[in-house]
């Protein structure tokens, strides 16, 4: 694995050639604690290309805000580091995608902010840098509504994962885990059940 530093942004190659002109960029938040969960994810990367967004002091919100001010591209997709790619052909699945993809409807479209997000769309509506946790919850609902309703039409690739088909709980790097995953993805998930109205008027 080859990682090269750009001041805080590591671009981390699986060693092969790749065509950026038809291969969507892919870039995974991250912070400086998070070392095993990046580690995790990167091992699932088998011939992906991915740029982490490390910061500590943002959440996923400004991260990709980061993302649309710094770097040029028309379409980019957002992960997050507790995921793991199960299968390659997911990338083949995103890189076949046209517009705005949201990898799951759950709790809302875009919801966990993980998707592929256009240029476009993302001038149209508003990016901030929420200033607490709770701030970050209420943007991943009202924010990514507002976005979806922007991005229109738009795609959920897997519509059938989510909190309510989840099977399992598992402990990975001192917390409790939610599994949502099919054969493509696996997301180990911190914070779940969360109500789409819950939060709407705090």
């Amino acid at each position: 694995m080859i990682v090269i530093i750009v001041k805080s942004v590591l671009i981390v190659s699986a060693g092969r050639q790749f065509h950026l002109e038809t291969e969507i960029p892919v870039f995974v938040g991250t912070t400086s604690t998070r070392g095993e969960w990046l580690q995790q994810c990167a091992a699932s990367f088998k011939h992906r290309l991915f740029t982490p967004i490390v910061d500590d002091a943002t959440q996923e919100l400004a991260q990709i805000k980061f993302i649309h001010e710094t770097f040029r591209h028309e379409r980019f997709l957002f992960l997050h580091d507790s995921v793991e790619i199960l299968d390659d052909r997911f990338f083949e699945l995103i890189d076949a995608t046209s517009g705005s993809v949201a990898l799951f409807g759950d709790p809302v479209p875009f919801g966990m902010f993980m998707g592929v997000f256009e240029r476009k769309v993302l001038d149209s509506v508003p990016l901030w840098q929420p200033a607490s946790k709770e701030a970050a919850a209420r943007a991943e609902l009202l924010w990514t509504t507002r976005y979806a309703r922007a991005a229109e039409p738009y795609t959920i690739l897997f519509p059938d994962v989510c909190d309510r088909k989840a099977v399992r709980v598992v402990e990975r790097f001192g917390r409790k885990n939610l599994v949502l995953e099919n054969e493509f993805i696996r997301k180990y998930k911190g914070t779940w059940g969360m109500n789409p109205y819950a939060l709407r008027g705090r």
